[in-house]
C-alpha cells in the first residue's frame, strides 16, 4: 500500500491531509488516488453542496503539491502539469469573464477556477481538458432533470464544483482508456 523510495511500508493513522492519509510517504501519498479523490470527495462534503463554497485554503496548497508532486515523480510530466494548471484554472476563468459580459452576472465562482486548476495539476492537461467536458455533461443532465421536474427554477444556482470534482474522477480511473476509445472510434 503506497511503498515508494526511503518511505516506510506502513500506512499512517488516518488523518486529514491532502494525501487522504494513505501512506507515510507524502510524494506517494500525493500522487495516489487519494490526493485527487480524496480531496475532490472532502471539497464535495465540507462546502460545496451546503454552501456551494471551494475554500481555497484547501485547493491552492494541493495545486503547488500537485505540481510539485509532477516534477519529483514524473507523472504527468511537470510542463503537462504546469499546463493543466494554467488550462483548467484559464477556461473557467474565461467563463466567469464571458457570462459577466454577456448576462452581466458570474456564471461560476473563483472556488471552480483553482479546483479546476488543482486538477490540472494532477492530470496534466489532456485528461484535465477530458475532465472539464465530463464535468459539462454530467452537470448539464442533472440541471435538465432537476429543471424538468420543477426542483430548481431557470435562475436557481446549481453548483458546478461536484460535477468538476466527478469528471475529475473519472478522468484519473478511466480517463486514458476513454481517450484511447473516442480516438479510435471517431479519429482514425
Amino acid at each position: 500500500m503506497g511503498e515508494a523510495s526511503g518511505c516506510p511500508a506502513r500506512p499512517a493513522p488516518p488523518a486529514r491531509t491532502p494525501s487522504a492519509g494513505t501512506t507515510t510517504c507524502p510524494s506517494s501519498a500525493l500522487w495516489s488516488s487519494g490526493g485527487v479523490a480524496g480531496t475532490a470527495a472532502r471539497l464535495s462534503r465540507g462546502g460545496i453542496l451546503e454552501h456551494q463554497l471551494i475554500p481555497d485554503r484547501i485547493t491552492l496548497p494541493v495545486i503547488a503539491a500537485g505540481f510539485l508532486a509532477s516534477v519529483v515523480l514524473g507523472r504527468p510530466s511537470w510542463p503537462h502539469s504546469l499546463l493543466g494548471i494554467v488550462v483548467g484554472g484559464g477556461i473557467i476563468y474565461a467563463i466567469i469573464l464571458g457570462s459577466r459580459l454577456v448576462m452581466g452576472v458570474e456564471g461560476m465562482g473563483g472556488g471552480d477556477i483553482t479546483l479546476a486548476a488543482m486538477l490540472g495539476a494532477f492530470l496534466g492537461w489532456k485528461l484535465l481538458l477530458l475532465g472539464l467536458f465530463l464535468a459539462v455533461l454530467l452537470g448539464a443532465g442533472v440541471a435538465v432533470a432537476l429543471l424538468a421536474t420543477g426542483r430548481r427554477g431557470g435562475k436557481d444556482p446549481i453548483p458546478f464544483g461536484p460535477f468538476l470534482a466527478l469528471g475529475g474522477a473519472v478522468s484519473l480511473f478511466w480517463g486514458k482508456e476513454i481517450l484511447q476509445w473516442y480516438l479510435r472510434g471517431f479519429v482514425g
